[in-house]
């Protein structure tokens, strides 16, 4: 058999991929590395999908998901949203961004403020438009705190 058969095709690789990246976060929130989470969404198909199944999941993000905040959002002109929050606890954080820029420049900034406040890392969910999607995922990647010469997060 080929090598490329044996990997599969690019469908089963990704799948393979993120399955592999969904383990090592579980393992990582149940052992407390990520004791915080982080969802941001837009108003498209795939975060109203990720809100409905959000709603059914785990009492934390049920609980910020029903919230007045996020019932606001979801009425209001606001197209974007970040709903931080910290496994087994009832702390939380709502910001409404006007534009991507707002969610670029200020919402991901204070969420990673208020991790680092309280500690810890935080498992981010960019729910939102593609292109959208991608500027988040290339802005979280430069805000990432940097390990330290002792190996503590900077």
């Amino acid at each position: 058999m080929g090598q490329a058969k044996q990997r599969g095709t690019a469908t089963e690789r990704i799948a393979s991929a993120q399955n592999a990246n969904n383990d090592a976060t579980r393992t990582a929130n149940a052992v407390g590395h990520a004791p915080h989470f982080c969802l941001i969404l837009d108003k498209s198909d795939k975060a109203k999908a990720v809100l409905a199944h959000g709603r059914k999941g785990p009492a934390e993000i049920q609980a910020r998901l029903n919230s007045d905040a996020v019932k606001l959002w979801e009425t209001s002109h606001y197209p974007f949203v970040l709903i931080w929050g910290t496994w087994k606890s009832d702390d939380e954080l709502v910001i409404p961004c006007l534009d991507l820029n707002g969610v670029l420049s200020e919402g991901l900034p204070a969420v990673l403020k208020r991790t680092a406040d309280n500690g810890g890392l935080c498992s981010f969910l960019p729910s939102a438009d593609e292109a959208s999607t991608a500027a988040i995922m290339q802005k979280l990647a430069e805000l990432q705190p940097k390990p330290s010469a002792t190996g503590s997060l900077q």
